[in-house]
């Protein structure tokens, strides 16, 4: 929509609907009437819509940041899957688990490794990754039980 609006020296109010739709569309929304009440909201944000030099130079450049900071990343994804792909078996067992996207698994296998010696039994791991709750109990008060906030580079 605001690619349309920057490239665009006269919008076209139809144009601008239309967009405006498709973009609703993409969004989730819990109900047809929230989608509805934000397509409105939108097309009176839009209406008569111009960008000074200024804006859109600014616009402009907000998209290129983004695009180039996209294809880092994207490459930063590459080199990592590059580097660990002899150990993909270990990878999708990870990915396997629910809740662990193929990144998280990368993350986990790079901090932890594949050897788990290092840890006595499953309980030290998961104390070591910080998952497992505090148990704060004095005088037979037990205080606020909470999971920590994990492993530094895990969470």
């Amino acid at each position: 929509m605001i690619e349309y609006l920057l490239t665009t020296e006269e919008p076209d109010l139809e144009e601008v609907k239309k967009r405006i739709r498709k973009s609703c569309r993409i969004m989730r929304f819990s109900t047809h009437k929230e989608r509805k009440e934000k397509e409105e909201e939108l097309r009176k944000a839009f209406a008569g819509a111009k960008f000074s030099s200024v804006q859109k130079f600014e616009l402009e450049n907000a998209y290129e940041r983004v695009d180039r900071l996209t294809a880092q990343i994207q490459r930063y994804e590459q080199m990592m899957t590059e580097i660990l792909e002899p150990f993909k078996s270990y990878l999708d067992l990870l990915d396997s688990i629910p809740g662990i996207s193929g990144l998280s698994a990368m993350q986990i296998l790079s901090e932890t490794g594949t050897d788990m010696g290092q840890f006595k039994n499953e309980k030290h791991f998961i104390s070591w990754c910080g998952l497992c709750p505090q148990s704060n109990q004095s005088n037979n008060k037990h205080k606020s039980v909470k999971i920590g906030k994990g492993g530094y580079y895990l969470t």
